[in-house]
């Protein structure tokens, strides 16, 4: 059996999993700085040994409740394409490997317009985690325009 390897976490009251190898790390919420004239899910910026780290509000862009506080929140680096992003999320529950026969596909009618970034659903015992596809949490055209603001401060 094939099995794959996910970090779970949570944004909002949701438990969500990314496959492990996009995953390079998570860190506590450093010192944001805004920039501006960005889209409403960017968040900001912030200093990760001493690169400058894009950070991706998950609750925005996921159309959810916004954060209150971000002191608690968690910064989860992915490596998106040949760049890295910070997605801004709740918690991190744990690192998990399922066989990849419980992964089952998106129901075809879910019209919803985060559709495009679910891989699937993973059923565990009493639970059900959104797979996530990273690379398609931003369009190729929001990376261009991240990219875009990053290197204009530079």
């Amino acid at each position: 059996m094939a099995e794959i390897s996910v970090v779970v976490f949570k944004v909002g009251d949701v438990e969500f999993a990314a496959d492990i190898s996009k995953v390079e790390g998570v860190v506590m919420m450093g010192k944001v700085t805004k920039l501006p004239n960005v889209p409403d899910y960017v968040e900001g910026v912030m200093d990760l040994r001493g690169e400058v780290l894009p950070l991706i509000n998950m609750r925005r862009k996921l159309s959810m409740k916004d954060f209150e506080d971000l002191s608690s929140a968690k910064v989860m680096v992915i490596n998106v394409g040949d760049r890295k992003f910070g997605f801004v999320i709740d918690d991190v529950k744990s690192v998990s490997h399922f066989d990849q026969n419980v992964v089952e596909e998106v129901p075809p009618d879910l019209s919803t317009p985060g559709r495009n970034l679910v891989a699937g659903i993973i059923k565990d015992k009493d639970r059900m985690l959104i797979l996530i596809d990273v690379d398609k949490v931003l369009t190729a055209q929001e990376r261009v325009e991240v990219g875009s603001l990053l290197e204009s401060l530079t």
